[in-house]
């Protein structure tokens, strides 16, 4: 994982280092569903979330959701 730049970047890539940790099966989410699950902690737009994903070597798998494995 890359180092966050920012605090909303910093929630975005710890939501997903958790989600790493914490399951042993493929995850599919949305940048809306990311969105939603750190909205309490941080603003952060659709476009930040996207971009956090790519840079972090995440590939949308064909389908609109991210793989998360």
């Amino acid at each position: 994982m890359k180092k966050p730049e920012n605090y909303s970047e910093m929630i975005v890539i710890n939501f997903i280092q958790s989600l790493l940790i914490d399951n042993k099966e493929p995850i599919y989410l949305t940048t809306q569903d990311i969105q939603d699950k750190v909205a309490d902690m941080a603003e952060i737009e659709l476009n930040q979330i996207a971009e956090i994903m790519f840079s972090c070597g995440f590939k949308p798998d064909g389908s609109p959701a991210w793989l998360i494995k």
